[in-house]
């Protein structure tokens, strides 16, 4: 990534093309770029020595992947030949989601759970506990970590893969109660204290607030919202000029104060739940 003022420029690695090394250029506004909150770094580093590529952002690993995905596409017959270079813009927003979730995994430090927390994460907002939807926090981070308070640890730990199991936890993170993950197991129940120094960059939460609802945060600061299935790197605000627009058509006779009162409960039930 280049930095020219207003502009900041992705080139990709050379990739060949009839007997040519072709280099892939995608420029985007810098206001836009830096209007989505990202991590400092763009890579982990283990032992002092090894260090591995992350994602900082949605919208950075979904740069990512759409300059792969215009990579592949050079390979094909006649490229540029169609109307469109990315079939399902979905499924591309997807593995940008994916890849944006190996750092959080990092960040727990157990390479047994580095591949599949994005799964992990999506069937267990899937599955309700005696008929209620499951809400409460997991947080990613070592068991060392000096910024967390374990109140209870698991003699057993809980495969995160046991989508069941962690469901069922869920229900003691409650309050400022969290259920503490390494990225494979579930170890313990505790809390973020306030020790935690957000420029460490290896401590993330996942926030389950409804069935189908999850959200990524560091520091208090959303990386992603997941809805439905479908990512998103942050959450329309509610439309309410034109639901005060539409309110006198549906409602005949209302009162502006009544528009009004119905406007800040709509927009109450819309607005996303507050960041940890």
């Amino acid at each position: 990534m280049t930095d020219t003022g207003d502009i900041l420029t992705r080139i990709s690695w050379p990739t060949k093309f009839d007997n040519y090394l072709v280099m892939l250029v995608l420029q985007i506004s810098r206001r836009i770029y830096d209007s989505h909150y990202r991590l400092t770094r763009d890579y982990v580093q283990e032992r002092t020595t090894v260090t591995y590529r992350r994602a900082p952002s949605l919208l950075s690993a979904t740069i990512d992947e759409y300059m792969e995905a215009c990579a592949t596409f050079l390979h094909r017959p006649n490229p540029g030949a169609g109307f469109r270079i990315i079939e399902e813009d979905e499924e591309l927003l997807r593995r940008a989601a994916k890849q944006l979730m190996y750092g959080p995994a990092w960040a727990g430090g157990n390479v047994h759970g580095l591949h599949g927390l994005f799964e992990a994460c999506n069937a267990i907002s899937t599955l309700k506990y005696e008929g209620k939807e499951g809400v409460g926090r997991l947080v990613l981070a070592r068991p060392e970590h000096p910024a967390l308070r374990v109140d209870l640890e698991l003699l057993s730990p809980v495969a995160l893969r046991d989508y069941g199991a962690v469901r069922k936890l869920l229900q003691l993170a409650t309050g400022d109660q969290c259920l503490l993950c390494d990225s494979a197991e579930i170890y313990g129940v505790g809390a973020v204290v306030d020790a935690y120094d957000p420029n460490d960059e290896n401590l993330f939460v996942i926030r389950f607030t409804k069935n189908f609802m999850w959200d990524l945060s560091h520091a208090g600061n959303p990386l992603m919202y997941m809805r439905n299935g479908e990512p998103q790197a942050r959450i329309a605000g509610f439309p309410s000029g034109q639901f005060l627009r539409d309110l006198p058509r549906v409602f005949a006779g209302i009162t502006a104060e009544q528009s009004e009162r119905l406007n800040a409960l709509a927009r109450a039930v819309a607005s996303p739940l507050p960041a940890d």
